[in-house]
């Protein structure tokens, strides 16, 4: 099998490029649209109260408790109504919130967190370490179905010491604890609250207030009076509404009915950069969007057939159809090169149409493959990509037949639900996420339903590491064994891509694509 050593820029020379993650500068790099450098903010003003920020997304949030949070539409009132304890930097590093201070005990397996005082929740009861015992436990309850409860398995017990001091005890040592709870289902939640209360009429202690939410239409929140962070927020209103297709999308911000829009298909660009009212904001990320193999399902079930398929993709190729050459190559493994862990000496997997073949007549389909691809337009890129797979898989007598369903059941009806289909994922903060939210044997998000034993002691062993050496090792081993055996063709990193209108002011695109408002606000028209 030929493979090729792509020319990779270093993970450092990566951010330096990006002008300074951590110090939140924009990289605004050239397009093959012709999009130029931007500056955000062209309006200088001082911070301004009042207004509703408008902000459009492609899909619909389809829960409000958020241990049961799935999609960005879920977590972006999350960033509203609540707060964590903790909360991921744009240099993915984890920065205090209702926890002010935390340490670990010297073997990783205990850590204890203060917490801040004089916070209410919106229905009036004092924050307290009550609420975060409550919160965890509810993840960690099999019945509740969080999806952290896979990533945070290792926690034995959250215990209250006092008030204002919860120990996080382990059955095994993570150096990742910090940045674990400060995921977005981690969200404190009042323990005075029913599971039924919660899923319906949330409170939390963040800077807004639910006001309404009507499903596949818009959710509104309202600005917290009461906030505890001294001046904020600046809005009076954040309103979310759901615009499946693109085009509207673009036409309510370029008529500044929409002042930010969560994400902008590449081919788009050009449309908005010509508006003057209208601004591009672009950060590295590690967003993926993978062709899944149900490895449980024929012909996936064959390593040669999964290995054939990866050998079909010209990455360079779909980089070019998919990202206008934007985006960093992937290398059917989730870890990009945002990340520390990223192992940038395993070398990209090139094309190999003559190889593909041979594996396919070895796996005993000489004649070639006919396969269904289920996608759907619910992220820009989705259904690109599964056109520009059909046209390479063709070269190597693959057939492939393209579904595409409706954006608002593909992640109840079809994801994971299927032989073959198109998904779609943010970044995590650290590699242990990544791996254990999607990887993992025991994972709730397993798309794949590859099942590894080598993979989870790799997962388990590396989180608990504390030499950096021996933790890089792990990672690459885990990237490894995934780009040679698991079902998910990976084939480029995302950069995070939004576009806002010029009133916008003091927002920031961050590599994880989170949208948090509470220090923003809208310049005077």
């Amino acid at each position: 099998m030929k493979e090729e050593k792509q020319q990779k820029m270093t993970r450092r020379e990566f951010l330096k490029l990006g002008g300074a993650v951590a110090g939140g500068a924009l990289l605004a790099s050239c397009s093959p649209s012709g999009l130029q450098p931007t500056q955000t903010d062209k309006i200088a003003q001082e911070p301004r109260r009042g207004g509703a920020m408008r902000v459009a997304f492609p899909g619909t949030a389809g829960q409000l408790d958020p241990a049961l949070y799935t999609a960005q539409e879920d977590y972006t009132i999350g960033w509203g109504v609540y707060n964590g304890l903790t909360w991921v930097d744009r240099d993915l590093r984890a920065q205090p919130v209702l926890a002010k201070s935390w340490h670990a005990a010297d073997d990783l397996m205990t850590w204890t967190f203060e917490l801040r005082k004089g916070i209410k929740f919106h229905h009036g009861k004092a924050f307290t370490a009550e609420d975060v015992v409550y919160t965890f436990e509810r993840i960690l309850d099999e019945s509740t179905g969080s999806p952290l409860r896979s990533v945070i398995h290792y926690l034995d017990q959250v215990q209250k010491v006092d008030d204002y001091t919860v120990a996080f005890h382990l059955s095994s040592p993570n150096a990742d604890l910090p940045t674990n709870v400060g995921a977005v289902q981690a969200r404190i939640v009042p323990h005075d609250r029913t599971p039924d209360e919660i899923k319906s009429d949330p409170v939390g202690t963040g800077p807004f207030l639910l006001e309404e939410y009507v499903p596949g239409d818009h959710t509104t929140l309202v600005r917290n009076e009461e906030y505890w962070e001294e001046g904020l927020p600046y809005l009076d209103e954040v309103r979310h509404l759901y615009m499946p297709e693109e085009a509207t999308q673009i036409a309510a911000l370029r008529g500044g009915r929409v002042h930010l829009m969560w994400q902008i298909g590449f081919e788009n660009l050009p449309a908005v950069e010509a508006d003057p009212n209208a601004e591009i904001l672009q950060v590295p990320g590690g967003t993926y969007q993978d062709i899944v193999m149900r490895v449980i399902d024929e012909p996936y079930t064959d390593n040669r057939v999964r290995k054939a398929l990866k050998l079909c993709v010209d990455r360079s190729a779909m980089q070019e159809i998919v990202l206008r050459g934007l985006g960093e190559l992937g290398n059917d493994h989730p870890i990009p090169p945002i990340n520390p862990y990223y192992a940038e000496e395993l070398p990209v997997r090139a094309q190999d149409i003559e190889q593909a073949k041979t594996l396919l007549a070895e796996a005993g389909y000489e004649a070639g493959l006919d396969l269904t691809l289920h996608t759907s337009d619910v992220r820009p890129g989705l259904v690109d990509q599964a056109v520009a797979f059909k046209e390479m898989a063709r070269q190597a007598g693959v057939r492939v037949e393209i579904k595409r369903v409706p954006a608002e059941v593909y992640w109840s009806e079809y994801w994971m639900k299927v032989p073959l289909c198109m998904s779609n994922w943010n970044p995590r903060p650290t590699a242990d996420e990544t791996l254990t939210t999607a990887y993992h044997s025991e994972a709730k998000w397993n798309e794949t339903f590859f099942e590894s034993e080598e993979l989870d002691r790799i997962i388990e062993k590396a989180r608990g590491e504390t030499d950096e050496s021996k933790r890089m090792d792990l990672y690459r081993r885990a990237q490894k064994l995934i780009r040679n055996r698991d079902g998910a063709i990976i084939s480029y990193f995302k950069p995070i891509v939004q576009a806002k209108h010029r009133r916008v002011q003091n927002f920031h695109g961050h590599p994880i694509s989170y949208i948090n408002l509470k220090e923003s606000w809208l310049a005077e028209e």
